[in-house]
């Protein structure tokens, strides 16, 4: 009778060392992932700070031979937008077939950039669609990994983008320095180059043709997880396309309330970066306390507030409103969002989804700068205004409905 007792606490001790121990194991096992994780940051900040040397030289460029020409910036804006449209195509094969394929339309962007420094203002349009085509086409197995390796934590998700936030950051100051010099040019060829080693770095990192692993089994499987969450992908669409109106005037009305290309930089992308890497992890943070589409939610409406203050912004206001970072908020949130709705195995695809959402929304903006033919960006604000309401509408729908999903499923 006294023997009993004792080997039920003895058990009782047993249970609790074996759970600390499961407990040191799996601390070990996240340690050396987070340690990987180190490794692989280099991608993405790398990934950052191509495409903000990319970016801001080209609107440097633009300004000086253009000046304020908001109708040819939409364009731009469009040719930067619709390439991404096939991106869920290349998110399923590299779900099903792994990414060599993707790793080479990385290199193929690095190359094309090369070109810009030699086109007139007539080609720029279509070598911006040649570039962000290849460029589109690589990004989703860097989002997808991130997405795997982010384990459906919004915090690690945060820190995982913020390093290409910090690459955008430092991204604006070598097209003002180049500026200085008389070579902004110059610009492309070090944003090629940054691309190259990312796609390099990958390749040898991650083996991308190994190391994806699929349990894809058939088109079906795809078809049926795009059919479950096309709501989410519309809200993006509706969301981007009034981003892409809005974005266009933004950084030309930026442009014109600066004094110098070197100052263009600076706002553009430093101190915007700097905003965005301090927030970054604390929209991870409430990705993970809060619903994500209600950080969505907060997000476009924050952005329809911006929209409507930039039709009677001062300079000074301009230059405050660019810095406000919203955007990371959107985006931790959407990635967030879509990951968890696609499941583990579509992680590649989540990231397709989000890229192919938001060019099919920069399309929307082209057509719709065509159709109603207006030049006038206080109209163009308006219209983009319009559309945030519209997406604001429709995610309160869809938060509706997930609630009273919810709600039977409790019952």
């Amino acid at each position: 009778m006294f023997i009993i007792p004792i080997l039920q606490r003895r058990h009782k001790w047993c249970r609790i060392l074996v759970a600390r121990e499961d407990r040191n194991r799996e601390s070990r096992k996240l340690t050396r992932i987070k340690s990987t994780d180190k490794i692989f940051s280099i991608i993405p900040f790398l990934l950052g700070l191509s495409y903000s040397v990319y970016s801001v030289t080209l609107r440097t460029k633009i300004g000086m031979l253009a000046g304020s020409n908001y109708p040819y910036m939409i364009l731009i804006t469009s040719m930067e937008t619709i390439p991404g449209i096939f991106s869920v195509i290349m998110g399923y094969y590299i779900d099903k077939f792994g990414g060599g394929l993707s790793v080479i339309f990385g290199f193929l962007a690095s190359i094309s950039l090369l070109v810009f420094p030699l086109a007139s203002l007539n080609i720029l349009p279509i070598l911006v669609f040649v570039f962000v085509s290849s460029y589109m086409l690589y990004t989703p197995i860097i989002y997808g990994f991130i997405l795997k390796k982010a384990m459906g934590s919004g915090k690690r998700l945060g820190l995982l983008l913020m390093m290409q936030s910090i690459g955008w950051t430092l991204g604006g100051l070598f097209p003002a320095t180049f500026s200085l010099f008389g070579a902004i040019d110059f610009g492309f060829v070090f944003s090629s180059l940054m691309l190259l080693f990312s796609t390099w770095l990958l390749s040898i990192m991650e083996k991308p043709v190994k190391s994806v692993v699929s349990t894809v089994t058939s088109l079906n499987d795809f078809a049926r997880a795009i059919s479950l969450n096309w709501g989410i992908s519309l809200g993006i669409i509706m969301w981007s396309s009034a981003y892409s109106m809005m974005s266009g005037v933004f950084s030309l009305k930026l442009y014109n309330s600066v004094n110098s290309e070197f100052e263009y930089g600076i706002y553009f992308t430093v101190l915007t970066g700097i905003a965005s890497i301090i927030v970054r992890p604390y929209a991870g943070i409430i990705v993970d306390k809060v619903a994500p589409i209600k950080i969505i939610l907060a997000s476009i409406i924050a952005y329809l507030i911006l929209s409507l203050a930039l039709v009677i912004a001062t300079p000074a206001l301009i230059v405050i409103l660019w810095i406000t970072p919203i955007y990371p908020f959107f985006d931790t949130a959407s990635y967030s969002l879509l990951s968890k709705a696609m499941g583990e195995k579509f992680q590649f695809t989540a990231a397709g989804i989000m890229s192919t959402s938001m060019s099919i929304g920069g399309a929307i903006n082209f057509l719709l700068y065509n159709f109603l033919k207006t030049q006038e960006f206080e109209s163009l604000l308006f219209i983009a205004s319009a559309i945030f309401f519209i997406s604001i509408i429709w995610y309160l729908f869809l938060f509706s409905k997930v609630l009273t999903s919810f709600r039977c499923k409790e019952r």
